[in-house]
């Protein structure tokens, strides 16, 4: 049975990066659930909606200003869900995409799966890093969750925290993200990592503690930091590197 899924995205990349792993990514999603549109934010001048295969269709939003996605989104999916045959709705988190699926779903009378990648709920780091936005984000997610056919989390606490205020146990799952294995199975070319070792000023026997993240407040870097600190504690000769993504 071929289902069609709507998605409501705010990953840009869908549909500016045609070799990107996001996009490969929603193609086997796609070819899997039999059709998947996906109506994504992008700014404007983007372009024309489009199909990278028979089973993915990528409408960019071209949203003069962020704040318009959610109008921008509604328009758009109204076209999609009046064509008939969409079986679900998803969205990448409970916020602005969360809010517009949730008007959809009660307009249209379609299921939406509400999904949330993070940790947001309950999280006094990310709420001190924008008070007013992040709480006001926090009021419109715990309504959209609530009304939700179905919730994912990536993370046992953002479920515990949905059960907590009510929410059915058969409504919500912890599902972790997965991993893009085969990207780092591959042992490194020895050539390049000798080259970077050597601009770093380390040798090939130099012990390196390697960190990559987004350094936003609510990742609690600081804890890292500390780890720094006992591994130099305990290998006096080991190096850091960080990269932010």
């Amino acid at each position: 049975m071929m289902n069609h899924v709507l998605m409501l995205s705010l990953d840009t990349a869908l549909a500016t990066q045609p070799q990107g792993d996001s996009r490969a990514r929603h193609l086997t999603y796609a070819a899997r659930t039999g059709r998947l549109t996906i109506i994504v934010y992008t700014p404007p001048h983007v372009g024309a909606a489009f199909q990278p295969s028979d089973h993915l269709t990528i409408i960019p939003t071209n949203s003069r200003h962020p704040v318009l996605f959610p109008l921008d989104a509604i328009r758009l999916a109204r076209g999609v869900l009046r064509g008939g045959g969409v079986n679900l709705i998803t969205t990448q988190e409970p916020f602005a995409t969360g809010l517009v699926g949730l008007w959809l779903r009660l307009r249209y009378r379609v299921p939406l799966l509400v999904q949330n990648h993070s940790y947001f709920f309950g999280n006094q780091a990310w709420l001190d890093e924008r008070p007013l936005r992040n709480r006001l984000l926090t009021a419109i997610g715990r309504v959209v969750v609530a009304r939700a056919d179905f919730y994912r989390t990536v993370n046992d606490k953002e479920k515990q925290n949905y059960l907590a205020a009510g929410g059915s146990p058969r409504r919500v799952v912890a599902l972790p993200l997965g991993t893009a294995a085969s990207a780092f199975a591959a042992a490194p070319d020895p050539d390049q990592l000798a080259a970077l070792r050597a601009r770093l000023g380390l040798t090939a026997a130099t012990p390196v503690v390697l960190w990559v993240g987004y350094p936003v407040g609510f990742k609690r870097v600081p804890i890292l930091f500390k780890v720094f600190k006992k591994v130099l504690s305990r290998v006096p000769d080991a190096s850091s590197c960080s990269s932010a993504i």
